[in-house]
């Protein structure tokens, strides 16, 4: 603009290069896979919103947002960093420290330089229990549940690894076809075994799924250890499983019974309890870690009730039943059976 002229003139002009992505309103809630595992488990992160190859601070705390502690009292993860892409997503892999205690966590995520202002993204996740520590050295059930239709999500175990070396996972369908990477539903893909050469990762039917027995074959890409897990499809009525409870959840003070099928008439069955939080009870006496045991009767069935304490712990409980002293490898039978207390 002239000073006494007053003539005005607007000149339009363009920024060129390799310019940086400004940070996004608001980040994106994240997301998590799986959303829940046991310690060992490799949880892959992704969150989006961020500038581009923005420092990304990662850490985990509890859902009352304190700081988490091992069983060895050990802090777990603490402000980690990575960086975020040139379209502004950050993603990450943090395997579950082997002696992480169960509950539900926060995955805490902060730019750098975008979020200094606001408050960082909680990813809600879940540890479960691992069900390995058991008093007899048990370790958790190949696949769970061991049936199911489509939509149901499997839960599989498998060790003999190298430590972290990937495994090639694909299905065997019962008309003996072969189902994997390639093919929509049935990709597993990118899984590795952890330090301790274990693998664990969960995969949902899909729609479609056909029926009858299904076998997932895992095999160690470097070792070529091979485990094979059958399972079962059904796509109407559930067939009946040789375990449950009754009722399936209720409030504190309820009355559950137990029961469990296909044990040898003549050996004992040791059967413990787990609560939310991962701590093991003894039915009988809370105050002794151990297994108490019971016999099966002449058709294989053990039956167990417990009544739940006015003070017990809300969430998710599981009570595991096996055979004490296997003779044979088809008497190595276990059940983990979960319930609610409301």
């Amino acid at each position: 603009m002239g000073a006494e002229s007053r003539v005005e003139y607007e000149l339009p002009f363009e920024i060129l290069g390799n310019n940086p992505l400004p940070p996004a309103d608001t980040l994106s809630g994240g997301q998590v896979e799986p959303v829940a595992g046991p310690p060992d488990t490799p949880f892959r992160f992704t969150i989006e919103g961020f500038q581009t190859n923005e420092p990304v601070a990662y850490w985990v705390t509890t859902r009352n947002h304190d700081l988490v502690y091992d069983n060895e009292g050990n802090l777990v993860l603490i402000d980690q960093q990575t960086e975020a892409d040139s379209t502004g997503l950050a993603r990450w892999t943090w395997e579950a420290p082997r002696r992480m205690l169960p509950g539900e966590y926060n995955m805490v995520v902060e730019g750098r330089l975008s979020t200094l202002s606001t408050d960082p993204v909680r990813i809600p996740f879940t540890i479960t229990d691992p069900g390995n520590s058991t008093p007899d050295g048990a370790t958790p059930p190949p696949v769970d549940p061991i049936a199911g239709g489509p939509g149901t999500t499997f839960s599989f175990y498998a060790e003999g690894y190298n430590s972290g070396e990937l495994i090639d996972i694909y299905f065997i369908s019962p008309d003996g076809s072969t189902l994997g990477r390639n093919d929509e539903g049935y990709r597993i893909v990118d899984e590795t075994a952890s330090r301790q050469g274990i693998g664990r990762w969960q995969w949902m039917a899909p729609a479609g799924i056909v029926q009858g027995e299904w076998t997932l074959v895992a095999r160690g890409r470097d070792s070529r250890n091979l485990n094979t897990i059958s399972f079962q499809i059904y796509n109407e009525v559930a067939p009946e499983l040789p375990y449950g409870v009754t009722p399936a959840s209720g409030p504190p003070g309820t009355t559950f019974t137990f029961y469990g099928e296909g044990f040898h008439f003549d050996r004992n069955v040791a059967y413990w309890l787990t609560a939310p939080d991962g701590t093991r009870i003894r039915p009988r006496n809370s105050e002794n870690a151990e297994a108490d045991e019971i016999g099966a009767d002449s058709n294989g069935r053990v039956e167990i009730t417990w009544t739940s304490p006015p003070d017990a712990q809300q969430g998710i409980w599981q009570m595991t039943l096996r055979t004490t002293d296997p003779q044979r490898v088809d008497e190595d039978i276990t059940y983990i059976i979960q319930f609610t207390i409301e």
